[in-house]
């Protein structure tokens, strides 16, 4: 049994994974710049000037059309099914909800894996400045004005929020203005790096599982519903922006602006360590995004954080996976 969960997991984590980074590039542009020797030091720069014409204002991403997907083999179908299946209803979390008290922890629980937008509703009646909460809500809320205001609320009740930051500068990339999304990444480039999950976050994906088995899964499947499902919004936020600023680098980097092309080198891969989550799919996501970056840098480049260059860096996440 546990060979044979390893075995699934890997194929899961790799199929989502591959599903969520073929997605579309917020910009076409299939070619490669290189630029002469890198900085002898890293460079900060107080505030890059703005991006160039070509990419200030995008066609919005929503516009691209996503490529056809491979559709898994093996032991991981049922597990794409059970992610495309539509989520249970909530009165099979009757009596998950009751054991609880119908704490705003087990009414955040069960919406997680019914998406009901009552159990948010009710949540939010409860406490309505938690953090949590308005973070869900963001989820909820309809495209557009709706969920600009979610935004806002969940950035005032937790201000020192990453997240927070990310949404809003994905908010601004789907609108197509790309000058709105960098700055948001650049005010935050510091603080951006690896996630640690606190008791709390632990805590919540208990309640989650055992709200899944009360739906009716097996304790494994619960388990992997639980691990993707925790980080699966904010996924698909942090790819999209990935690629971004690697095409902004790219549009720099043509312009013959090296130093801006360094500094956005350093921010995709602070964004791409700032992905949240212990599951297997948020290590192959992580890894896929700096991959990404480190094959538009020069290889003779510095990658941040290390005293590697951009060419060893890959060979060295090549020899990890």
């Amino acid at each position: 049994m546990k060979n044979w969960s390893l075995i699934l997991i890997a194929s899961l984590a790799a199929t989502i994974a591959a599903w969520w980074l073929a997605g579309p590039s917020a910009f076409v542009d299939e070619g490669e710049h290189r630029v002469g020797a890198p900085p002898t030091a890293t460079i900060k720069i107080a505030r890059l000037r703005p991006l160039p014409p070509s990419v200030r204002f995008s066609q919005p991403i929503s516009s691209f059309k996503r490529e056809e997907r491979t559709t898994p083999n093996g032991a991981a179908s049922r597990f794409m099914e059970l992610l495309a299946s539509d989520p249970p209803d909530t009165t099979k979390l009757a009596g998950f909800l009751s054991r609880h008290g119908r704490s705003v922890e087990s009414l955040l629980a069960a919406w997680v894996i019914t998406k009901d937008r009552r159990l948010i509703e009710e949540a939010l009646k409860k406490a309505p400045n938690d953090p949590r909460i308005l973070k869900a809500l963001i989820e909820v809320a309809e495209q557009g004005d709706e969920r600009r205001k979610a935004i806002e609320a969940y950035r005032l009740a937790r201000p020192e929020s990453v997240d927070a930051v990310l949404l809003t500068a994905h908010e601004a990339l789907k609108k197509g203005d790309a000058q709105t999304a960098l700055d948001e990444l650049l005010a935050v480039e510091d603080r951006l790096g690896f996630a640690t999950q606190t008791l709390d976050d632990e805590m919540a994906q208990a309640l989650v599982v055992e709200g899944w088995i009360a739906a009716g899964m097996t304790l494994e499947e619960a388990k992997l519903m639980t691990l993707f499902g925790e980080s699966k919004p904010m996924l698909a936020v942090h790819t999209q922006l990935g690629k971004a600023v690697v095409e902004w680098m790219k549009a720099y980097t043509t312009s013959g602006d090296s130093e801006a092309s360094h500094q956005l080198a350093a921010l995709s891969i602070r964004l791409s360590r700032a992905v949240r989550g212990k599951a297997l799919i948020d290590d192959l996501v992580r890894s896929a995004l700096e991959r990404t970056t480190l094959n538009q840098m020069p290889s003779e480049w510095i990658v941040p954080g290390t005293d590697l260059t951009a060419k060893e860096r890959l060979a060295q996440i090549a020899q990890l996976e």
